[in-house]
């Protein structure tokens, strides 16, 4: 059976019972470009050929100097916002651009106005990820374990 993979960067939380654990998947043509844009560690490019999910947190970003030009404090309030409002499509899923673009139109309307009215300018769902139409199964779990025999 093939398994579908997020084709832009997106935000989901780790599991049913993990979620105030939030997750970041981004994929292997985006992580290249992270890695000449801002200085993503050489080795995680190697070491993750398909695309590299990782923890949104201090630490787990600064370890492989990940950058994303919003601080991962702020990726998980929005994604608690969405939540909390019901926003969220039932897999929890939602594209990183999208979630990304609202901190920083949040950032600038606050700025704006001096902090004294919350503005958040979307309605309805958040949008999901688009989803490649997959691989099979052994490709992938292949692929994510570093490689080896792809």
């Amino acid at each position: 059976m093939p398994i579908p993979l997020p084709m832009k960067r997106c935000y989901y939380p780790a599991s049913p019972t993990e979620k105030d654990t939030l997750m970041c998947w981004i994929p292997a043509d985006e992580l290249r470009s992270l890695l000449v844009r801002h200085g993503v560690a050489p080795h995680v490019v190697v070491d993750h050929p398909l695309g590299l999910e990782i923890e949104v947190s201090s630490e787990a970003f600064e370890e492989i100097k990940l950058n994303l030009d919003v601080l991962p404090e702020q990726i998980l309030r929005e994604y608690n916002v969405l939540r909390e409002r019901g926003r969220l499509a039932a897999s929890g899923m939602v594209d990183g651009a999208h979630l990304e673009s609202q901190i920083q139109v949040q950032g600038d309307r606050v700025a704006a106005l001096d902090g004294a009215v919350e503005l958040r300018v979307s309605r309805g769902l958040a949008p999901e990820p688009e989803m490649s139409p997959g691989d099979p199964s052994e490709v992938v779990f292949r692929r994510l374990g570093g490689g080896r025999g792809a």
